[in-house]
């Protein structure tokens, strides 16, 4: 698996020290000065990546530029780099999500270790990620009407029950049954369940 890296800092010598000790850790790693220019390279990025940001940066800081990533990469676990950090800023970082808050010069041990737990989550973020494109892909096959009926089974309902909800006769309710589990690719109503509280269809 390659694991990526991204430092946006607008203090070249930084992006360039940070840049050189990921790349000598076996990380490949890509310095942005500025946060737009950042958010154009990684909007389609698919697989497992780390932002580094500075947290003072002219036009976009780097708690903008987080709150940025949330919508459009949630994926991607932020690292925060200062040299005039703040308590309200780390604590309102912090609460966006970010994995650390690292004042400059960091310690290379640190942001090593820091880096592996980012790498962690941003591995179990892009399975989650899959997994869900995965599931719309399949919820995609329903019909409206089996997307009503499949509601009721990840409740919990008998083919009797829907029968009487819907004004269908339970072996109708059934039918559609085993043609939802055919094309959700699943063999057990726990499964079902599992699914449609992935996909929403049951919360």
């Amino acid at each position: 698996m390659v694991r990526k890296a991204f430092v946006v800092d607008d203090d070249d010598g930084v992006c360039e020290s940070l840049v050189e000790l990921l790349q000598m850790s076996g990380i490949e790693s890509f310095a942005f000065s500025s946060g737009r220019a950042f958010m154009g390279a990684v909007a389609e990025e698919k697989g497992p990546f780390v932002a580094i940001l500075d947290l003072q940066m002219p036009e976009v800081s780097g708690l903008e530029l987080m709150e940025m990533l949330r919508e459009q990469v949630p994926q991607c676990p932020v690292i925060f780099l200062t040299g005039r950090g703040d308590v309200e800023s780390a604590t309102h970082g912090m609460k966006l999500g970010a994995i650390d808050f690292l004042q400059k010069p960091v310690e290379p041990e640190k942001l090593l270790e820091v880096m592996e737990r980012a790498f962690g989550l941003a591995q179990t973020r892009c399975l989650e990620k899959e997994r869900k494109t995965s599931i719309d892909a399949l919820f995609q096959k329903l019909t409206p009407r089996e997307r009503e009926i499949c509601l009721f089974l990840s409740k919990g309902y008998t083919a009797k029950e829907i029968g009487r909800s819907l004004n269908i006769s339970p072996r109708t309710a059934e039918i559609h049954r085993s043609r939802i589990m055919e094309k959700l690719t699943v063999d057990s109503n726990a499964d079902l369940v599992s699914m449609a509280i992935a996909q929403g269809i049951r919360d």
